[in-house]
């Protein structure tokens, strides 16, 4: 297992104060697979093999999970400047695009039915993700 010391950024404020902090250790932006190659979830750590392991027993979908992949990145800020477009063209099954983050965002703003809106929303996008993913291997003649 890695290990790895965090380390911070600070930044001042024009007055003096610390306005925030922002590790700069390295962070990963990771994909997880399914045995038949579906992606299921695309997440960004400084510690992957932790977070795959509690996916594997947190998550509805964590017996699903069959390989994965890391991509490291110097710091946090820019895995999360891959994380986010990589789940808007990837489409993995969990874990939320942008047009589904904006959809879940304004079913949450009205009081009636959302918990069962949110669901379809979610079970809708899962439905697409996997036969997006299937359309384009079969495009690339996988």
């Amino acid at each position: 297992m890695r290990t790895v010391t965090p380390r911070y950024e600070h930044r001042t404020s024009e007055r003096g104060r610390i306005s925030k902090f922002i590790p700069t250790e390295p962070h990963a932006v990771y994909r997880i697979y399914r045995a038949d190659g579906i992606l299921l979830y695309i997440g960004m750590s400084s510690d992957p093999e932790y977070r795959i392991r509690r996916h594997r027993t947190e998550q509805s979908w964590g017996g699903e999970i069959a390989t994965w992949t890391v991509e490291w990145h110097d710091d946090r800020r820019t895995a999360l400047r891959a994380e986010q477009p990589a789940i808007d063209t990837e489409l993995p099954c969990y874990g939320m695009t942008t047009d589904l983050y904006r959809e879940v965002s304004e079913i949450s703003r009205r009081s009636e039915g959302k918990q069962e809106r949110i669901a379809a929303a979610r079970a809708r996008y899962r439905q697409y993700a996997i036969a997006e993913q299937l359309t384009r291997r079969v495009g690339e003649g996988a």
